[in-house]
């Protein structure tokens, strides 16, 4: 009875508890501790692959650039080295559809890099296991060029669950694609001959027609409202697209040119006026683009001929009674802060436009006073319709600022200067009394060429075409 109670005594201290709490947590806190130490090396071990094929898509993608690198990577380059025998790439955006093993890793590379990640990992019963390389090429997208790599492995989890014979294996993936980009000479004698097209007089006209073309397909994929087909004029065969538009109005004004002269009678001016509106009759409204055409005889001043480094271009001039497009009493100098949208009925190389209210409204074709032939009085309707919005706001200070920044030329700062020192010095005159003499010609548009007028518009000191080119003012899609 006396040993009992011993026991019972002795269990009952302190002694006791601890040896039967050490005899739960040690356990788990040693498994804790393992797994810890396990689950750290996995993470290490993805970290180290990703990395290593990070930098084996980086280090190919220079050796496809330029195959002299694989030389330099593995000795220290002299003066005179160099295999001169090895040619540059210069067909590899040919194989536009990946048909051939061309720019594919051979078999002794891919081993390198197998072999390099085998060696990774602190214990021997966690290295990285059943290594394949599922890609090691370069991939061809016409304009630009990449090299991939992907490895698949796996990692041994060296615990087994309960009733499991085998241990845990984790499925991985390393994958990198990165850029061919090409060499720093190639780079520099591609900007040297961008310099050199940019000062000469062709080389401006060829960029000046790029930027266009470029301006036309970014129209195009971000699409622009048009009006619908259905509301082609009837008996209108719609069979005429922009360019036919352009070039059958070009060569009417040159037939009228080459028999009269520049200036034109009443009768000869009510001939050509019916000539042109029919060839735009002809054209289904969504192909009509930017084309406008007078809206009587009465309009037209005369004929001009023009050549805008594509060949002579002939059209009409109208009687723009200039100085009087506003309306006196209400001409003032006002700022276009950033965020503010207006609009154009007409091509983007013009400067005059249009104010868009809080609403999203707008001035009616006849509140424009503009003497052009337009089917309806809705502007958002009509072909030629545009709406813009500023990004920085329009005043001379910031005007000069982002011509100096983002001039495409020489030669383009300086006419873009000039034309912004010009229309301050022209505008602030008149329409300086009121307002911040910073800012733009503004008031209510006057009645003419028999329309009523009553709109509100702004004169800017730029066209469209080059506010936008500047980064002055961005174009609203779906308009």
């Amino acid at each position: 009875m006396k040993i009992i109670q011993r026991l019972k005594k002795w269990l009952n201290k302190e002694h006791g508890a601890l040896i039967i709490e050490s005899a739960f947590v040690y356990p788990i806190m040693f498994f804790v501790l393992m797994f810890l130490l396990y689950m750290g090396n996995m993470y290490y071990l993805k970290a180290k692959i990703n990395s290593v094929v990070s930098q084996e898509a980086i280090t190919y993608a220079a050796r496809f650039a330029d195959p002299n690198q694989e030389q330099f990577d593995k000795t220290i380059p002299t003066s005179n080295q160099g295999d001169t025998q090895v040619t540059k790439e210069l067909y590899r955006y040919l194989d536009v559809f990946n048909l051939s093993d061309y720019g594919t890793a051979s078999d002794v590379q891919k081993n390198e890099l197998v072999k390099e990640i085998e060696d990774t990992g602190f214990y021997a019963g966690m290295t990285p296991a059943n290594i394949t390389v599922e890609t090691h090429k370069v991939h061809n997208y016409v304009v630009y060029q990449t090299y991939e790599v992907t490895v698949n492995y796996q990692l041994k989890f060296p615990i087994r669950f309960i009733f499991s014979k085998d241990v845990v294996l984790l499925n991985m993936t390393a994958h990198e694609e990165t850029p061919v980009i090409d060499t720093s000479e190639f780079i520099r004698n591609v900007d040297m001959a961008v310099d050199y097209v940019e000062r000469t007089e062709t080389g401006q006209s060829i960029l000046t027609t790029l930027d266009n073309t470029y301006a036309r397909i970014e129209k195009f994929i971000d699409g622009e409202k048009k009006p619908d087909p259905s509301e082609a004029v009837a008996g209108g065969s719609g069979t005429y697209t922009v360019t036919d538009l352009d070039a059958a109005i070009s060569d009417k004004c040159k037939e009228y040119y080459d028999k009269y002269g520049p200036n034109l009678t009443a009768e000869q001016k009510q001939s050509l006026y019916e000539e042109l509106l029919d060839l735009y009759k002809k054209t289904a409204p969504q192909n009509r683009g930017d084309l406008l055409v007078p809206m009587n005889a009465e309009v037209i001043d005369g004929l001009q001929k023009s050549n805008y480094g594509k060949g002579d271009v002939y059209f009409v001039t109208y009687k723009w009674e200039t100085g009087n497009e506003t309306v006196e009493s209400t001409r003032t100098m006002k700022t276009m802060p950033v965020g503010t949208v207006f609009d154009r009925l007409g091509s983007p190389y013009g400067k005059c436009v249009g104010q868009v209210n809080e609403d999203g409204s707008c001035a009616k074709v006849s509140q424009r006073s503009i003497p052009y032939y337009f089917e309806g009085d809705d502007a958002t309707q009509q072909a030629s319709y545009h709406r813009y919005v500023v990004k920085v706001e329009i005043t001379k200070s910031n005007l000069i600022e982002q011509i100096e920044k983002k001039a495409s030329s020489v030669s383009e700062k300086e006419r873009m200067k000039a034309a912004v020192n010009k229309y301050y010095d022209n505008k602030i005159p008149v329409y300086g009394n009121n307002g911040n003499q910073d800012g733009l010609a503004y008031g209510e548009i006057a009645s003419m060429f028999g329309e009523p007028g009553g709109g509100y518009q702004y004169d800017m000191p730029l066209d469209m075409n080059d506010l936008y080119n500047i980064g002055m003012i961005d174009v609203v899609k779906n308009y």
